[in-house]
C-alpha cells in the first residue's frame, strides 16, 4: 500500500513538472490554421512582445553563428568615429547621416519623421539627377552623391538639411467622419554649394531590421506568381518585379526585395550600401565615397565585418501574431480581404530550400506583401525613378509586427515617409493601383473600421 502511495505521488509530481516545463514553451492551445497564422516568421518566430521584440535572434543557429550574429550586433550599436587607435569602428565621414546603425534603426526598428520644423534624426534623402548610370542606378547628383549628408565631422561642412513643415487635409469617410492628413513640405537649406534645379530627392524614414533573412530566402516563384505587370485579371492591380544590380556579384537583373522601392536584391548590397551613405564607410563592395570629397581607394572596413552585419540582419526573428482567436480580429481579417487589401499585401509565401542554412529554409511566413511594386498615386508619389521603379511606385511594405511599433518605437508612424500617425491615415492616403482598396476602407462603419485596425494590431 505504501508503495502504491509512493508510486501515485512520484506520478503526481512527474505531471506536474511536465505541466509547468510545456507551461514555459511556446503556447500550443490553437488549431493548426490558427497556430500558423501566429507563427508570422514560420520556425523564425519569437514570442516577444516588449520594447525589445525586433531584437530576437532566431532558433536553430550553432553555437559559432551565435557568435557571429553577436559579432554583427556589436557592431549595429558602435558608434563610429573618423579615427582611432583603439576602437575598430573607424572611417566615419567626412560627412554622414548617422554615428551608427542603431541611432536610425533604434531597437531593430524603424524611423520617424519630426515634429514640423524640428530637425530629423532616423530619415534620410536619396538624391539623384534624371537619367541613370551603367547599372541602371539613379545617377548621383554631382557635389552630393546619391543622399544629402545633414552632417560632418571636425574640419567639413555638412552638405546641407531639409526643413520639415506639414500641410493639414481633410477627408470624409462615408458616414462622415473626418479624418486628418498630414501632408509634408520639404525644404533644402543651408546647402554647402548650389544644387542642379532638376535634382530629384526622395525622403525615407529607416525602416525595421526583423525578418529580412526570411524576406531574402522567400522563393522567386513566391514573388512571381503574384506579380501581373500587366494586368491580365483585370482587378486593377499591376504589381511588378523591380529589376536590379547586384553590386557583390556584379550580375544586373536581379529581383529587388529590400528597400522602400524593392532597389536592393540581398542584405549585404543593403549593409554595404547603408554604410557607405548613412555612415560614409567604405568597403570592398562601395570603396568610395560619392559625396563631397569623392575619395575612396582605402577599404575602411574589412569584410569580415560586413559579413558578420550581415548575419546579424540576417537572422534576427519575427514577432508572433497576437490575439488571433479574438473574434473582432477576426472579423477585421475578413475585411482586410474583402475591401482588397490582401491584393498587395499577400498573408503567405515560401522561402526556398537552402540545405546550406536551414533556419530559413523552407519556410511558410505571413509577411503580409507581395514585395512588388505598385503605382500608389500621385500624392504619394516622389517623382524619382530607382532602377525600374517610376516616381509613383513603391514596393509593398510588409505588414508583420506593425501592431508592436508604439511599444517598440514609441510610435505609429506609418508609410516611406512616416506622414500617417496610424493606420487609418495610412490607408487614406492610398491611391493609385490601392484607390478601389482605399474606397472600399472609406465605406466601412466605424465598428467594421475598428475590427480591421484590430486586426492590424494584432500583426
Amino acid at each position: 500500500m505504501i508503495k502504491t502511495k509512493l508510486y501515485i505521488y512520484i506520478a503526481f509530481i512527474l505531471l506536474a513538472t511536465t505541466s509547468i516545463i510545456y507551461s514555459c514553451r511556446k503556447p500550443q492551445a490553437l488549431e493548426d490554421s490558427e497556430w500558423d497564422e501566429r507563427m508570422s516568421g514560420g520556425d523564425c518566430t519569437v514570442f516577444d512582445e516588449s520594447a525589445g521584440a525586433f531584437g530576437n535572434v532566431i532558433n536553430g543557429l550553432s553555437d559559432e553563428d551565435r557568435r557571429v550574429h553577436g559579432v554583427g550586433d556589436g557592431f549595429f550599436d558602435k558608434t563610429f568615429v573618423p579615427v582611432s587607435t583603439t576602437s575598430p569602428a573607424v572611417g566615419l565621414g567626412p560627412v554622414f547621416n548617422q554615428l551608427s546603425c542603431v541611432r536610425c534603426h533604434i531597437n531593430a526598428g524603424r524611423g520617424t519623421p519630426p515634429l514640423s520644423g524640428q530637425p530629423y534624426q532616423s530619415m534620410f534623402f536619396k538624391l539623384s539627377v534624371p537619367g541613370v548610370d551603367t547599372h541602371g542606378a539613379p545617377l548621383p547628383v554631382p557635389g552630393y552623391g546619391a543622399q544629402l549628408q545633414d552632417k560632418a565631422i571636425a574640419g567639413t561642412n555638412p552638405e546641407g538639411t531639409v526643413m520639415i513643415t506639414y500641410n493639414y487635409i481633410t477627408e470624409k469617410l462615408a458616414d462622415g467622419t473626418d479624418v486628418q492628413l498630414r501632408q509634408p513640405i520639404y525644404q533644402f537649406a543651408n546647402l554647402y554649394t548650389s544644387m542642379p534645379a532638376n535634382v530629384l530627392y526622395s525622403p525615407r524614414v529607416s525602416r525595421s531590421n526583423f525578418g529580412m533573412g526570411l524576406i531574402e530566402a522567400i522563393s522567386e516563384e513566391s514573388i512571381l506568381r503574384n506579380a501581373d505587370p500587366n494586368d491580365i485579371n483585370g482587378d486593377g492591380i499591376s504589381g511588378r518585379v523591380n529589376y536590379v544590380y547586384d553590386y557583390i556579384t556584379h550580375q544586373g537583373n536581379c529581383i529587388g526585395r529590400i528597400g522602400w522601392k524593392a532597389a536592393v536584391p540581398n542584405i549585404k548590397n543593403q549593409v554595404a550600401k547603408a554604410l557607405n551613405e548613412d555612415i560614409g564607410i567604405t568597403t570592398s563592395i562601395f570603396p568610395i565615397e560619392y559625396e563631397t570629397t569623392q575619395q575612396g581607394g582605402k577599404i575602411e572596413l574589412p569584410d569580415s565585418i560586413v559579413n558578420a552585419l550581415t548575419f546579424y540582419m540576417k537572422t534576427l526573428a519575427v514577432p508572433a501574431r497576437r490575439n488571433v482567436k479574438d473574434e473582432t480580429v477576426r472579423t477585421g481579417k475578413k475585411l482586410f480581404i474583402v475591401s482588397g487589401c490582401v491584393k498587395c499585401h499577400a498573408d503567405k509565401h515560401e522561402t526556398a530550400t537552402d540545405v546550406s542554412f536551414k533556419p530559413l529554409s523552407g519556410q511558410i511566413i505571413r509577411p503580409y506583401s507581395d514585395f512588388l511594386l505598385h503605382d500608389m498615386g500621385l500624392a504619394l508619389a516622389d517623382g524619382r525613378p530607382e532602377f525600374d521603379a517610376t516616381g509613383n511606385e513603391w514596393r509593398t511594405p510588409p505588414l508583420w509586427g506593425i501592431g508592436l511599433n508604439q511599444r517598440v518605437n514609441g510610435n505609429t508612424n506609418l508609410l516611406h515617409d512616416g506622414r500617417a500617425r496610424n493606420y487609418i491615415e495610412a490607408v487614406m492616403w492610398h491611391g493609385g493601383e490601392a484607390q478601389s482598396a482605399k474606397d472600399n476602407f472609406k465605406k466601412l462603419t466605424k465598428a467594421e473600421r475598428d475590427a480591421l485596425v484590430k486586426f492590424l494590431e494584432s500583426l
